[in-house]
């Protein structure tokens, strides 16, 4: 039998969680809260991580994921890229970096952190367009850890505006999380059952025949797909 204080401390839990994200209501003013300082910034990024020594390591072994689509002439951009996690190491292999994300405090932390690094544009945004590029300006576009806190109807958004500023053959890498994985499962079933859907940052997950659907229908080739507990695509535009 469930101890009534466990209850009681469960409604309270509720209650704070409601009347925070009711504060919070919005991906920016989210975002700007964990950026309060650089390492609940770090920890919301990537969960549990505050050490800027192992915040950086997890970047590089991203970036050694994709080293291979970018040429050094490239313009790249970044989709959600929080305090700079992956910056640091695209940063050498191209020509510049379009390093979008909607929250200012997370893009003040970043400017700070790579003060050193010229060709890197932090730029803020809405949260699902990119307006402020032209058409057909970015040769690669990379977004991970980022459409997984954000409505679905947001990320067509963003991935309609991605396929309309990339060049004909860019190409793009991009990760979402694998509702079908059993981590991911387990962790979707909890989240919900205890009521932990207030905030607009919430976790949604995909099947990979929902990535592979949602972003052929905007026009994207897909090159590679592979899932496991994240699915990782690779795809081009090719307009004939």
């Amino acid at each position: 039998m469930r101890n009534p204080s466990e209850g009681i401390t469960r409604q309270l839990k509720d209650f704070a969680r409601g009347c925070f994200f009711k504060i919070f209501n919005s991906y920016s003013k989210v975002w700007n809260f964990h950026a309060m300082r650089e390492k609940t910034a770090m920890r919301a990024i990537l969960t549990g991580v505050e050490d800027e020594a192992t915040f950086d390591a997890k970047g590089e072994e991203f970036v050694e994921q994709i080293r291979c689509y970018i040429k050094k002439d490239d313009v790249v951009l970044d989709v959600g890229c929080g305090i700079g996690r992956i910056e640091k190491f695209l940063a050498p292999l191209c020509r510049e970096i379009y390093a979008v994300d909607i929250s200012s405090k997370m893009l003040k932390i970043a400017r700070k952190r790579l003060k050193d690094y010229a060709n890197i544009r932090f730029i803020k945004n809405d949260g699902r367009s990119l307006s402020f590029l032209p058409d057909e300006s970015i040769d690669f576009a990379v977004s991970t850890l980022v459409f997984q806190h954000i409505e679905k109807e947001d990320t067509v958004c963003y991935l309609a505006d991605i396929y309309r500023v990339l060049k004909n053959n860019g190409s793009v890498y991009l990760q979402f999380p694998n509702i079908l994985h059993s981590e991911n499962c387990f962790f979707f079933l909890n989240y919900s059952l205890e009521n932990r859907t207030y905030s607009p940052a919430k976790m949604r997950f995909y099947t990979p025949d929902e990535v592979r659907c949602i972003m052929e229908g905007i026009g994207f080739q897909i090159v590679a797909l592979d899932a496991a507990r994240h699915i990782f695509v690779y795809a081009q535009k090719r307009r004939i």
